[in-house]
């Protein structure tokens, strides 16, 4: 996972002290995502590639990009899928 903050944000100063990140993608059709991993600033010389496949994921970004957030990369420790559809719920961690 890709995302990106300001220098100026709660959120960059909380990263600076403690990197571990927890995120829940879906919900809809009750079916989820969990994620818990340790976030680190992309590196200078990796940010140009980053920033071309952020984009073509999200275009809206360049405005953040030219404002000069910075980037982060998530590196997973745990992921689980949960799909509640079934009886008894699919969990694959």
């Amino acid at each position: 996972i890709v995302f990106d903050t300001f220098k100026d944000t709660r959120k960059f100063d909380n990263l600076a002290e403690r990197p571990g990140v927890a995120f829940v993608v879906g919900w809809n059709d009750n079916i989820t995502v969990q994620y818990e991993g340790e976030a680190t600033r992309v590196h200078t010389a990796d940010i140009e590639q980053y920033q071309v496949a952020h984009l073509n994921s999200v275009p809206a970004e360049r405005e953040f990009i030219e404002r000069g957030a910075v980037m982060f990369k998530a590196k997973p420790r745990w992921i689980r899928y949960s799909d509640f559809n079934k009886e008894p719920p699919e969990l694959i961690e």
